[in-house]
Parts: structure tokens; C-alpha cells; sequence
């Protein structure tokens, strides 16, 4: 029987052009595979101004059981806002982790978006 999949976990700041990212922009992890899967896309708003998650409450989480990401997969952070439908900044902030599926992982990123 095979062991389940923890999630990694994420929490910390996020920045668009310098400043904190606004309440209701969203942090996109982008899970990309080396084995020909789709990628997977995992989500989170910025709640409040210039945080998403938090040390000891929400978090962002990546895989888990059922997900089926394989060990070493990179994970490319997004910070996006969408002003009256229109995404205006969807960009990699920066960041990049390897995906761990043997241990729950909690990790503090800040995600600078220029």
C-alpha cells in the first residue's frame, strides 16, 4: 500500500510592480510536469493587502492524494489581478520550488512581480 500524498504548502507576500499586491488579486502556483501531464493550476487571493496565507491559518496548497504530482515537478508562482475582466498581470513572480511529495512541506515564499 502506497504511502498518500502530502500537499506543499505556501503562505508569505506578494508584490505587483514594488508595491503590495491589492486585496483580491490572486497567487497562481503552476504545477509543470516532466511526465507529459497537464499542468495543474492551484489558488489563493491576496487577503489582506500584500499576503496570501498565513504562518498559522490559510495556506496555499499544491497536490495532496489524488493528485498524483511526482517528486522534483516544478512549481512556478503567478501573482494576476483581474480589473473589469481583464487579467493585467500574469507573470512569473519570481519563484520557482520543487515539488516534494514525501513529507508535508510548509514553505514562506515572497513573490515580487516587476
Amino acid at each position: 500500500m502506497a504511502l498518500p500524498q502530502f500537499p506543499n504548502v505556501f503562505y508569505g507576500t506578494a508584490q505587483i510592480g514594488g508595491k503590495p499586491a491589492p486585496t483580491g488579486a490572486i497567487v497562481t502556483a503552476v504545477v509543470l510536469s516532466d511526465i507529459g501531464a497537464p499542468e495543474r493550476h492551484f489558488s489563493l487571493e491576496v487577503r489582506p493587502k500584500g499576503k496570501f496565507g498565513s504562518g498559522n491559518g490559510l495556506k496555499l496548497k499544491v497536490g495532496g492524494s489524488g493528485e498524483n504530482i511526482e517528486d522534483h515537478a516544478r512549481v512556478s508562482f503567478y501573482v494576476s489581478l483581474d480589473v473589469l475582466g481583464y487579467d493585467i498581470s500574469m507573470e512569473e513572480a519570481g519563484h520557482s520550488h520543487f515539488y516534494a511529495d514525501t513529507w508535508p512541506h510548509i514553505t514562506r515564499v515572497t513573490l515580487c512581480q516587476d
